[in-house]
């Protein structure tokens, strides 16, 4: 009787010990799985502009370089518009404001009740956007001053990377003017711009004058592809705070906060 006994301690003990490892088993695996998930969702299995697009956009011919870039701006964003207290996943409309070739917004996975649009000056690019990302956006060709060809207060959320830091002085002001009429009120515009610490040392008498005027405008060489005005443009944070003060409540300016080289700017819409 007390080896019966014995032998059925043991087979229960077995089974505890069965059903251990098959939680550890299943725990194990549901860790892998949702590895495997955050990977997956990493994937970019969209088409690859060809290079004279990808050139134009980013500067480089390298496809490796454009998807990376673009991933690294996305998530840039995602962590610029975290700081005024929302996401992507609350936005029911977005707008990409000089979206190029779709360096950006291909990373956008858009929820059903969320509209997302792009619009560019080039319409080479919008062109292949909508050939192969019209199921993310939908795209449209801007001219180079306003206006948009949308309602006031359309949008959530408006981006614009690497526009602000091509524009001249005049124009920026008409394209603030004109975004601020297409946000709703308490919309968040993220914009990029090259600031302070990204002229060479050396060029002494260009920092002094963006020292001295906040704003610094160069020409020389332009970008195939794109008009003449598309040339290079800087920002002191005081300058945007106090001039584009005027159309939105600035969040914050972070320093190389966009791919650790632009800055990020993060305004509101009163």
């Amino acid at each position: 009787m007390q080896n019966k006994m014995i032998r059925k301690l043991s087979s229960i003990k077995d089974r505890i010990l069965d059903l251990q490892a098959l939680r550890k088993e299943r725990d194990d695996l549901k860790q892998r799985c949702a590895s495997l998930e955050a990977h997956l969702a990493q994937c970019d299995y969209l088409p690859i502009p060809p290079t004279p697009l990808r050139v134009r956009v980013g500067g480089w011919e390298d496809p490796d370089h454009f998807l990376g870039v673009g991933r690294k701006i996305f998530w840039d964003l995602k962590r610029l518009l975290g700081s005024a207290g929302r996401n992507f996943e609350s936005l029911h409309s977005i707008l990409d404001f000089g979206c190029g070739c779709g360096r950006v917004i291909r990373y956008l996975k858009p929820a059903e009740k969320q509209t997302v649009f792009g619009t560019d000056i080039d319409p080479e690019c919008i062109e292949w956007c909508r050939q192969n990302l019209g199921n993310i956006a939908t795209f449209t060709v801007n001219a180079p001053q306003p206006p948009l060809a949308f309602p006031n207060e359309s949008f959530d959320l408006v981006y614009g990377i690497s526009v602000f830091t091509h524009l001249p002085e005049e124009m920026q002001f008409q394209w603030l003017e004109e975004l601020a009429r297409v946000l709703k009120k308490g919309g968040v515009l993220i914009t990029s711009v090259h600031g302070e610490g990204l002229l060479q040392p050396a060029d002494v008498e260009r920092i002094e004058q963006l020292q001295r005027e906040g704003f610094l405008y160069l020409t020389g060489g332009g970008t195939p592809g794109l008009p003449d005005f598309y040339q290079t443009t800087y920002h002191t944070k005081a300058y945007i705070e106090q001039s584009w003060g005027k159309y939105f409540d600035i969040q914050t300016v972070w320093t190389r906060g966009i791919n650790n080289h632009q800055d990020g700017v993060v305004c509101i819409k009163r």
